[in-house]
């Protein structure tokens, strides 16, 4: 779930088409359990800044920010 403050890049923002087209060469065969996440959570979400995730890697990767 996206906050308030995180940056979502605008072409993501305003086509949820392009959000796919541009991420679907690294969707795994299964995305069941996983997550989209930012490598740099200073850069939000933007083109090169995204990487699936197991869900429950989600709360590592909180508690180190």
């Amino acid at each position: 779930m996206l906050t308030s403050s995180q940056h979502v890049h605008p072409h993501w923002r305003n086509s949820f088409e392009t959000f796919c087209e541009d991420i679907d060469p690294f969707t795994p065969n299964s995305a069941a359990g996983r997550i989209i996440a930012t490598r740099n959570p200073r850069l939000g979400f933007i083109p090169g800044n995204v990487e699936w995730h197991w869900e429950n890697r989600r709360n590592l990767n909180a508690k180190k920010d």
